[in-house]
């Protein structure tokens, strides 16, 4: 059986909404467990996928805007900013889309505007209703709350794509706004978590100087280190918490960027130098619990980021690969459609080892037009 799924995703480096168009067959109908209640040990049968299109669809300057003020919105102004962004993720699906004739269900991961698992709460911005009245299609959204509920920390999702769609590799290092690595241990569980803030700090001072982000790393690279902010890195309390563990797009302005800007140094120096902790804090904090050698998928933005590969490529024990571009560019929203597929499905989404939940379950809320 073969299913044609979109996947959306709006990730924290806030560059633009990726949809992507992908096929997945399975050997057979799967054996589904029931919806409402996870069965961890349902086997899953897919056999191949296909990557069929993708495309970025840049925020809007409003929309952009909104983001920044979405965590301190009274609840009315925050429905309408959800129901305002939701209208713009369905026209571009529309634009996207060439026929519904083919399309199974629609993946949806919304934009985190909150993630506090400890308090059990996880939002994401996305009215699945709407969305699937526009689209005229079954949309699954709110994919990381049943794994919060039990127990779970909600994120990364990555290893399950990592796990069924880009077997072969060591380790995977996904540069986003936020890093996060996943990787097998000893004992063939897998573990992944978020490592430091990434494309969010970077992007923050490539503004000032007047872009989007840092192309190639070419800022970095003019600029000079500063020990006094290594060393404030090198010691923050993140990096002294143990996974399972994730970081907040609120957590990372107020932790880590603002702190930052009370260094009160030139923009490219601040890029340089966090482009180095970047690098050292893949090569020391992840590394050495995968064993050597290491070959590790790079995906997200940060993959093209020259001169950070660049160092991290200095590592002689770090065999750094990329693929396809597009694979690059849109492996969180193929990521969110296969999430979506085996939701539908009643398959379980989310790895239990990764996130610290009782048990792996199928989570996101399904909405049907």
């Amino acid at each position: 059986m073969s299913y044609r799924v979109i996947g959306i995703m709006s990730g924290s480096s806030l560059d633009g909404l990726d949809i992507a168009e992908i096929e997945f067959t399975f050997t057979s109908n799967p054996i589904t467990s029931n919806p409402i209640v996870s069965n961890p040990v349902t086997p899953n049968s897919l056999e191949s996928w296909k990557l069929i299109q993708a495309q970025m669809f840049p925020f809007p300057s409003n929309i952009l805007n909104l983001f920044t003020q979405a965590t301190t919105l009274p609840i009315l102004s925050f429905s309408r900013f959800e129901n305002q962004l939701t209208e713009f993720i369905g026209e571009c699906c529309k634009s996207f889309i060439h026929s519904t004739k083919y399309i199974e269900v629609v993946g949806c991961h919304g934009h985190t505007i909150w993630h506090l698992p400890d308090e059990h709460i996880t939002i994401q911005a996305c009215n699945g209703q709407m969305l699937s009245t526009r689209l005229s299609l079954p949309v699954i959204c709110h994919f990381r709350m049943k794994d919060v509920s039990y127990g779970g920390v909600g994120t990364p999702m990555a290893p399950l794509a990592d796990r069924d769609l880009f077997a072969g590799y060591r380790a995977y290092l996904n540069l986003g706004g936020i890093a996060n690595i996943s990787y097998k241990d000893h004992q063939q569980s897998w573990k992944a978590f978020d490592l430091i803030p990434c494309n969010q700090v970077l992007n923050h001072f490539a503004q000032i100087l007047g872009q989007v982000y840092d192309e190639n790393g070419k800022f970095a690279k003019e600029g000079t280190l500063s020990q006094d902010l290594l060393v404030f890195l090198d010691n923050h309390p993140y990096l002294k918490s143990t996974s399972p563990k994730s970081l907040d797009n609120t957590q990372v302005y107020q932790d880590w960027i603002q702190p930052i800007e009370k260094f009160y140094l030139p923009p490219k120096d601040v890029l340089h130098t966090y482009t180095h902790f970047i690098a050292s804090q893949i090569q020391a904090s992840f590394l050495p619990a995968t064993g050597v050698p290491k070959k590790v998928l790079i995906s997200g933005g940060g993959g093209h980021n020259k001169y950070l590969i660049s160092l991290l490529n200095e590592d002689e024990h770090l065999i750094i690969e990329s693929t396809d571009a597009d694979l690059i560019n849109y492996k969180e929203a193929i990521l969110i459609g296969y999430a979506a597929i085996l939701r539908y499905l009643g398959l379980p989404n989310f790895i239990h080892s990764v996130t610290g939940a009782i048990s792996d379950v199928s989570g996101g809320d399904v909405f049907h037009p």
